[in-house]
Parts: structure tokens; sequence; C-alpha cells
């Protein structure tokens, strides 16, 4: 679990850097890369997920807690606005040619 605050701007190319303090808990593919989840959260910001951070996350929205048109709604919203992403060696996360979406561009990560 990542815990914090950060404010960051996006750079022209929509790309945000991802401090060292986040960088330990990611995942790495097998040449070495590190990767994550960038979901466009709350109130203007952007969570960051582990790779398991982010299937314990999907798992909370299976719970019975949500049912029926809730629970569709509520996942709807977030995997659309989710997408997995490489890091490169400046640990710049990088979103398949896009801007996230969003008002801010300083997103909180």
């Amino acid at each position: 679990m990542f815990c914090g605050n950060s404010a960051h701007t996006l750079d022209e190319k929509g790309r945000v850097f991802v401090s060292k303090r986040f960088q330990e808990g990611l995942s790495r593919t097998d040449d070495g890369t590190l990767v994550a989840y960038l979901a466009r959260g709350q109130d203007a910001c952007l969570y960051l997920f582990s790779e398991a951070g982010f299937q314990r996350a999907l798992a909370e929205l299976n719970t019975s807690v949500f049912s029926g048109e809730d629970l569709r709604g509520v996942k709807r919203v977030f995997l659309a606005n989710t997408v997995r992403v490489e890091l490169s060696a400046s640990a710049i996360a990088r979103r398949s040619g896009r801007r996230p979406r969003g008002k801010s561009t300083k997103p909180r990560i």
C-alpha cells in the first residue's frame, strides 16, 4: 500500500514523474521495467496501484456489499479510467499516447 500525498505536474507529453519512495512498491517485468496501474481518482487526483494493489481493489469491488446497479456503475467508472503503465528508466509514467483525463494538471499520486 502506498501512503502519502504528493503533488506532481504533468509534462507537455502527459507524463508524470513517480518518486523513488513509490517506485519501491511496484512490480517489475522480466526485463526489469517498472509497471503500475494509474487510475483517475476522486477530487482531481490520480491513484497509482501496484499490480497486487490493483488486484485487491478489484476484489473489493467484487464483494457483496456493492450489488446490482451500484456495483456495475462503480466498476464501470473505475475500470474505464484505469490504465496499466510502464515506467521509463527515469521513473516517468507513460500513458498510451494520451494525456490523463481530468480537470487538474497537478494530479496527486
